[in-house]
């Protein structure tokens, strides 16, 4: 299987609403992302018939199972410059307080087998981050690759514990106020959002 790179997108579970699923599709379609195609059990589902049937799995504050079938329902997307994304909702610890919806790309369309972020892929990369940040219950966006990175709840930044940014991570100012310096580059943005760079990368 080829390697993958992670975009999480968290929030709190007390921000549920009976319409989370569809204001999060409106969201990733108004930053780019096009629906393709259901995946696995949902390949011949509607975009609609995923987000219903996921709001509901949300609802009940769903874990889930081992089986395809018993499982928050994937989304295939087209975005502009990478050959596919793939989404899937991620709530395997409900009593945590907190879930993820998590973007799947092909990670040598962003980073080289150099480890090099590229930059155009990067660019693109960012302004889709930029487009989503804009739904207001989202509390992360943080990326990671294969190898580098997985999502910290942005309740417990601090000192020890440190977003995932492989390059980027949207945190809020308030959460940015939590982190050490001289681990990442901060800029600020549109509503209220701070993208951290990690300078760790080198982007070219």
């Amino acid at each position: 299987m080829p390697a993958y790179f992670s975009i999480f997108i968290e929030f709190e579970r007390k921000s549920i609403t009976h319409k989370t699923v569809s204001e999060l599709a409106f969201y990733l379609r108004h930053a780019g992302l096009t629906f393709r195609e259901g995946y696995l059990a949902a390949a011949e589902m509607t975009e609609n018939e995923i987000i219903s049937r996921n709001q509901l799995l949300l609802d009940t504050d769903f874990e889930p199972g081992p089986d395809e079938e018993d499982d928050y329902y994937q989304t295939v997307y087209d975005l502009d410059g990478f050959s596919s994304v793939r989404g899937m909702f991620l709530n395997n610890y409900p009593d945590s307080g907190r879930f993820a919806y998590e973007l799947l790309i092909p990670e040598d369309e962003i980073i080289n087998g150099k480890g090099i972020v590229m930059r155009g892929p990067a660019e693109r990369l960012l302004r889709f981050l930029m487009g989503v940040w804009h739904m207001p219950s989202i509390q992360t966006i943080q990326t990671a690759t294969e190898t580098k990175g997985e999502l910290v709840p942005g309740a417990e930044f601090g000192k020890w514990k440190l977003p995932a940014a492989n390059p980027y991570a949207l945190v809020s100012e308030i959460q940015r106020k939590k982190l050490p310096e001289g681990y990442f580059d901060a800029q600020t943005f549109h509503v209220g959002g701070i993208v951290l760079t990690n300078l760790n990368y080198i982007i070219m």
